[in-house]
């Protein structure tokens, strides 16, 4: 996927069951643009005992985004209970209250156990 100033980077290794998206989010279009993540998700068949990881690096993310992550997540999640754990790797930035807020929001939307916060 092509990184702007408006759209993270975003990396999906089904082979590590590793999914990566950094950077600011706040596509024009963000359901277009979180659309190939979806798709790829729709073949991704981890094996059974797999940890699937998920590292979030964001400088920023609009309300849209936010909406698209979850539905992400709740994917992964769906994805995950067929054998499979679920770990989610939040980073912030020292200071950054906002973004530590949007993580807490999404941990308590998702209620995942394995949602580490972790300043950069």
């Amino acid at each position: 996927m092509v990184t702007t100033k408006s759209t993270p980077k975003i990396v999906f290794n089904a082979d590590k069951n590793y999914l990566l998206i950094e950077g600011r989010s706040l596509p024009e279009d963000t359901k277009k643009f979180y659309k190939q993540v979806e798709n790829w998700l729709r073949y991704f068949k981890p094996k059974n005992g797999a940890v699937i990881t998920i590292e979030m690096k964001f400088s920023y993310v609009n309300t849209s985004s936010m909406i698209a992550l979850i539905a992400i997540i709740k994917k992964l999640k769906a994805i995950s209970e067929n054998g499979c754990k679920l770990k989610i790797n939040w980073f912030y930035e020292k200071y950054d209250d906002d973004m530590v807020s949007k993580g807490e929001d999404i941990a308590g939307i998702i209620k995942i156990v394995d949602f580490n916060f972790i300043e950069m």
